[in-house]
């Protein structure tokens, strides 16, 4: 009798192994089926669920198996433990925190005071003059470093008064003088004197208005960063007889503005052509904080 049943049990235990079953997997939060989950037996033996999360487990190697999926905690348990239905958690990877700092563009421009409704503010300045390089100190009020992407100006045409023969003040007005190119420059800043120090580009830029626009730009990409002490903008002037062969008068003059007394802009100038000469400020520049307008689009 003892003989009967022990035959009995052997030959029961590969039944269970040969059977097939299937079982869905599931996300146990968003309750969706997971495709890929890997059900893995003793010998190696492999089976993977299909995009609907179903898998059919044929001819059962073992009792033990390992389910595992990339996004999800892996299970170690038996194929006895199993039900039609397999909830599995989404896995958890701390990862090395990693810190991007969003770059903030910005525009800064001088802004007007109340004093530039004054008549001493209306037109726009005269053109730089041949001798001189005019530099203009844009301080740095973020108090941290910055990028410049783009520098924009605003060139015009101008007037100029004389005394006629019956020594009465006339004008004249020089047309489409706003398109004569010039140079552009910046220099860094002296930081005992706080005038201009070195060129920061080796080579002058040479702008020109386009035709029918009213501003011109220069765009410099992250070229060139700005500490706290700030930089110069200087501009200067071809040679008479190279404007004269391009068929133009002068330079072009660049409207200017009286700015806020919150932010105090310098203007200064230095003959070229005079090894001694010295930068001057200028007595509207002193008197009024008259600036060149400009408009620079940064990066921080």
């Amino acid at each position: 009798m003892k003989f009967q049943l022990l035959i009995i049990f052997t030959f029961c235990i590969p039944n269970i192994y040969s059977q097939n079953k299937t079982i869905i997997a599931y996300d146990i939060t968003e309750n969706k089926a997971i495709e890929n989950v890997n059900f893995i037996f003793n010998g190696g033996t492999n089976y993977s669920s299909n995009k609907n999360g179903r898998v059919i487990l044929k001819s059962i190697p073992s009792e033990n198996v390992v389910i595992t999926h990339i996004a999800y905690d892996t299970i170690n348990t038996k194929i006895s433990s199993l039900r039609d239905t397999l909830f599995l958690n989404k896995r958890i990877t701390k990862l090395n925190e990693i810190v991007i700092h969003k770059k903030r563009i910005k525009i800064i421009y001088p802004k007007k005071s109340v004093g530039n409704l004054n008549p001493r503010n209306y037109g726009t300045s005269a053109p730089l003059d041949e001798k001189n390089i005019y530099a203009v100190h844009i301080p740095n009020n973020l108090n941290i470093n910055f990028f410049i992407n783009s520098i924009t100006l605003e060139p015009t045409d101008f007037s100029i008064a004389y005394l006629n023969e019956k020594d009465k003040i006339k004008s004249e007005r020089y047309k489409n003088q706003k398109y004569a190119p010039f140079k552009l420059n910046l220099y860094t800043v002296d930081s005992i004197y706080d005038i201009p120090d070195r060129r920061i580009f080796e080579k002058d830029f040479i702008l020109k208005l386009e035709e029918g626009k009213k501003y011109v730009t220069l765009k410099l990409d992250n070229q060139i960063e700005i500490n706290n002490t700030g930089f110069f903008i200087a501009l200067s002037p071809f040679s008479k007889e190279e404007y004269e062969s391009l068929a133009f008068e002068r330079s072009p003059a660049f409207k200017h503005i009286q700015a806020n007394k919150d932010i105090e802009y310098r203007v200064l100038t230095k003959n070229e052509k005079v090894d001694s000469s010295i930068w001057k400020q200028t007595q509207r520049s002193k008197d009024y904080n008259q600036v060149l307008y400009f408009e620079l689009e940064i990066e921080y």
